[in-house]
């Protein structure tokens, strides 16, 4: 009867061991659920540049590399330097687009300004 019981204490060890390794694997299943519903999320993010701006991975994973080397080389943290590139993305890329808008405005004065000089001066 000994023997039985020895068997029986490790059937049970056994079986309990065997139940905590399945909790482990729904928890680890969830959290990959988990991570497939956040990644299915960001993948329209990018797709977009390749679909629209034919952008592939590899040309993206550059322009980050690129600024982790520049961050690296002026003893930037990499996670300040990429959000302060795109931060002056948004703020000089404005300005210099507004400028560009008013030098064509200014050009055109110009133009204008020659067009009724010439005008004057037959």
């Amino acid at each position: 009867m000994q023997y039985l019981d020895r068997k029986k204490l490790v059937l049970d060890i056994a079986t309990e061991e065997l139940e905590g390794l399945i909790v482990n694997l729904h928890q680890e299943e969830s959290s990959l659920e988990d991570k497939i519903y956040v990644h299915s999320k960001n993948l329209p993010v990018y797709n977009q540049p390749a679909c629209r701006y034919g952008l592939n991975s590899s040309q993206l994973k550059m322009l980050l590399d690129r600024i982790i080397v520049i961050s690296i080389s002026n003893g930037i943290n990499h996670w300040l330097a990429v959000n302060k590139f795109f931060e002056d993305i948004g703020t000089r890329y404005n300005i210099e687009l507004g400028f560009k808008l008013q030098i064509e405005d200014l050009k055109s004065e110009i133009q204008e300004l020659r067009k009724e000089r010439e005008m004057e001066l037959q």
